[in-house]
């Protein structure tokens, strides 16, 4: 899947006319402010009216299972196509369009010499909104919300728990993926355009 969605990305790079070449880079810094988290995306502009932006996140924080404290790390991906209805100075303005995301969490925990170590993949797809604000010198603020279903959920261990053990965190996991299967992403990004396209309206 993900050199599907690379070779998909490298195929609207190509084809993009050189004379319309055009980057963001955006970072979302209240993640960094309040949490630490990092997240930052680039977006292209295959057109005036049609941008791809990949995105990476990267999360940690704690979870308490089954009375156990695990420390968490997220990271992954989310590919979006964005169609800008109304754009003023190309990709800017509101807009809307389709994600795809997965996202790769690792949970690690030691007790008693007990090392319980597992991952878990999630994929899911789903449309988003969104509003772009970019000033004649570049400088833009990026703001979108997200909803859609996760596809699937798979688990690995690497610990020392036994079968039984994997089984009940699965269980716990999947009984909680079950009873929430929506999907939800957003994002509040500053950041700065390259290329001729912010300087052409």
């Amino acid at each position: 899947m993900k050199n599907y969605l690379l070779a998909f990305v490298l195929f609207f790079f190509a084809a993009t006319p050189a004379a319309f070449s055009q980057l963001e880079v955006k970072v979302n810094p209240l993640g960094i402010i309040w949490g630490g988290d990092i997240d930052v995306s680039i977006e292209y502009a295959v057109s005036p009216s049609f941008g791809i932006e990949a995105r990476i996140p990267f999360r940690g924080g704690n979870l308490t299972i089954l009375d156990e404290k695990f420390s968490r790390f997220k990271t992954g991906g989310i590919i979006s196509g964005k169609y800008y209805f109304n754009p003023e100075l190309s990709a800017d303005k509101f807009y809307a369009g389709m994600y795809g995301k997965y996202i790769n969490t690792s949970f690690n925990s030691e007790i008693a010499n007990s090392t319980n170590n597992f991952k878990r993949n999630r994929f899911a797809l789903g449309m988003l909104i969104g509003y772009k604000w970019v000033s004649n010198n570049g400088i833009l603020f990026d703001i979108n919300f997200g909803l859609g279903r996760a596809l699937s959920t798979n688990y690995s261990f690497e610990s020392d728990i036994d079968e039984n053990e994997q089984i009940d965190l699965t269980r716990g996991f999947e009984a909680l993926s079950n009873l929430i299967k929506v999907d939800l992403v957003s994002s509040i990004s500053v950041g700065y355009r390259f290329g001729l396209g912010s300087r052409k309206r």
